[in-house]
């Protein structure tokens, strides 16, 4: 994709398709870099750049264990507040 992302974010909430997320710089998102909400598989994220948010990485709704994230490689995570976190459904 290779588009930068000031102040905005990725979104990517219910679906079942298979989701790739590459090359991105995603910087100063207030809440999170990338939202990813209600999903059946986790995307494909490699090669982005989150750099200066709150959140870098948000997970909603994700029914299986977030702890192990094997689409996930090659990103570069700078100075957010937080890489990642996530909230069950309860």
């Amino acid at each position: 994709m290779n588009n930068q992302f000031i102040k905005g974010f990725i979104w990517l909430e219910y679906t079942d398709k298979k989701v790739t997320v590459i090359g991105n710089t995603i910087s100063k998102a207030e809440s999170s870099g990338l939202d990813i909400d209600h999903v059946e598989e986790l995307p494909i994220v490699t090669k982005n750049t989150f750099k200066n948010c709150y959140c870098a990485v948000f997970f909603q709704g994700y029914s299986k264990d977030p702890g192990k994230l094997p689409t996930f490689s090659g990103n570069k995570y700078i100075n957010n507040e937080r890489n990642f976190d996530w909230a069950n459904d309860t």
